[in-house]
């Protein structure tokens, strides 16, 4: 559920920028998306079991995802700032609305009781530098390119997990998984030559052909 909730983000995406911003995606870049979306699929998805709760946290999530990034390329572009600045002025808000959402999702008398040690801070500090760099490196793409992409760029990181798994650290997988890291890497090298000779996203009324 989880995976096909990522799956999810790139429809959603597409839906959510035509009603708010009315962009629309040339008939190329749907077409490349297909091989990308049923590609990952048939490489990640396999058991499925849904229950009324999980589909709606996956609603909210999906929902959430694409909004978030749709804004923050949207807003970065307008007012003409880089990764770091938009990063300063969204941190304190969404600090303050994690700290919010503790005592719904966390053992507060748990936390308490835990004694900070230098291991446990040390872990903490490596923790934070790394959602820093992941936060920066998010904004920084979604500034310089667009959410689709960004959903793209997000299904070539699990093609590559799968590759480097191969090659690296000689992983076995079956026709099913190596079939479908084929299909979705084909559709993500189309996407990007098409993107390259700058068949995307436009502001009109119609899908382009």
């Amino acid at each position: 559920i989880y995976q096909l909730s990522k799956l999810a983000c790139i429809p959603v995406t597409i839906t959510l920028e035509y009603l708010f911003y009315q962009k629309t995606v040339s008939w190329p870049i749907l077409f490349t998306l297909i091989p990308i979306t049923f590609g990952v699929g048939l490489a990640t998805v396999s058991d499925v079991t849904v229950t009324m709760k999980g589909l709606a946290y996956a609603t909210c999530a999906v929902i959430a995802t694409a909004l978030a990034q749709i804004f923050t390329s949207t807003y970065q572009k307008e007012l003409d700032c880089n990764a770091l600045q938009l990063l300063i002025h969204t941190a304190p808000i969404i600090s303050f609305g994690m700290f919010c959402m503790i005592p719904f999702f966390d053992d507060i008398g748990n936390l308490q009781d835990t004694p900070i040690t230098v291991p446990l801070a040390q872990q903490l500090l490596l923790s934070c530098l790394f959602a820093f760099g992941v936060n920066v490196s998010n904004y920084l793409v979604l500034g310089k390119t667009s959410p689709l992409t960004y959903q793209v760029l997000g299904h070539m990181k699990t093609i590559l997990i799968f590759l480097l798994g191969f090659f690296i650290f000689a992983q076995k997988y079956n026709m099913k998984i190596m079939a479908g890291i084929s299909i979705a890497l084909i559709g993500v090298i189309l996407y990007t030559e098409f993107k390259r000779r700058g068949v995307g996203i436009a502001k009109t009324n119609k899908i382009r052909t």
